[in-house]
């Protein structure tokens, strides 16, 4: 792993027995193997988009081999990385989205985001900066702007994501299919002061 090329890495998140590192230049996610001594590309084809695999038998055997590196999986910029229980969670800046894996079922899906006004759900190319804004609501109604980061938060179907150019930290409920997106911390306008979650001004 020390040797092994790694373009850009933004974040790392931890599944179950492994870390999961984000390359948005690369557009894929790399799992790091044997306490680091091996990292490889795992999630993605390398091709801009905003494309999901499906759900069959030959995907939970793809999933079991431990990738899904071909063109079915497309991101457009992955950045911010975590997971639970069988299931990572990315956050795909440019496409504004949040996507998942499921390792144990063998598929992946957008959770939230991307499906707005401004864009549909899936693009196969040109997925930068479609379907963005600042919106609380279910699945692809629930609107981002090039959220970065995310990590586990109370239960293993909840997430933080950092949304950052809305100035704002939402939970996502993965729960159901269509998960719920709610703002918890800041008002969404720039700034430092101090406050209760919902008042408080968030700065990049």
């Amino acid at each position: 792993g020390r040797t092994r090329n790694l373009t850009n890495p933004t974040d790392i998140g931890a599944c179950d027995a492994f870390f999961y590192v984000g390359s948005p230049v690369s557009r894929q996610v790399w799992r790091v193997e044997g306490g680091g001594f091996s990292i490889r590309p795992v999630f993605g084809s390398g091709v801009n988009g905003r494309k999901n695999t499906k759900e069959s038998a030959a995907q939970v055997s793809l999933a079991l081999l431990g990738g899904f590196l071909s063109d079915d999986l497309r991101f457009s910029a992955p950045m911010g990385v975590t997971g639970s229980a069988g299931r990572v969670f990315v956050t795909d800046s440019d496409a504004c989205t949040i996507r998942s894996v499921n390792l144990i079922e063998g598929f992946s899906r957008t959770v939230a985001g991307g499906g707005g006004r401004n864009g549909p759900d899936e693009l196969e190319e040109g997925a930068l900066f479609t379907g963005y804004g600042d919106s609380e609501s279910s699945g692809p109604r629930a609107l981002f702007q090039y959220p970065t980061a995310a990590c586990n938060y109370d239960t293993v179907d909840s997430i933080l994501v950092a949304d950052t150019l809305n100035h704002r930290v939402k939970v996502v409920n993965t729960r159901d299919k269509k998960a719920k997106t709610r703002n918890f911390i800041g008002s969404g306008i720039a700034g430092s002061s101090s406050g209760s979650s919902s008042s408080s001004s968030s700065s990049d």
